[in-house]
């Protein structure tokens, strides 16, 4: 019986809605990254050290990390681990988009709307 996650869409969703509501400062900042990391991915932020966004987030937000460890365990639907970036670029918009899913699991833990950063994977039999 293998395992996957997927990522919790809804949840998601729901987070990213709470992060522009604003209604913490914490929330305000979490607005900001969020934005400042849709920017970068975009290719309209080319002025943003990356690695420097990268490096301060993961100090921020600890649960970019609580959510890197729990998918390093599983596959994800495709049967794959987590795939890594061929470039050195690659590799970093990857670590932004874990960084992203992070500071999302962070807004939902402090609105009480999950426990723990890795309620934002459903599990799946297959």
């Amino acid at each position: 019986m293998a395992y996957y996650l997927c990522f919790n869409k809804m949840l998601l969703n729901e987070a990213e809605k709470l992060a522009e509501i604003k209604g913490k400062i914490r929330d305000a900042k979490a607005a900001h990254d969020l934005y400042v990391l849709k920017e970068v991915m975009a290719g309209k932020a080319t002025c943003i050290d990356i690695y420097a966004l990268d490096e301060r987030l993961r100090k921020e937000y600890d649960t970019i990390e609580q959510l890197e460890s729990k998918e390093s365990i599983y596959a994800f639907g495709d049967n794959n681990k987590i795939v890594s970036g061929n470039s050195e670029t690659e590799k970093m918009i990857l670590r932004l988009q874990s960084d992203r899913r992070g500071i999302l699991a962070d807004v939902l833990i402090k609105h009480g709307r999950m426990k723990c950063a890795e309620e934002l994977y459903k599990k799946i039999e297959k």
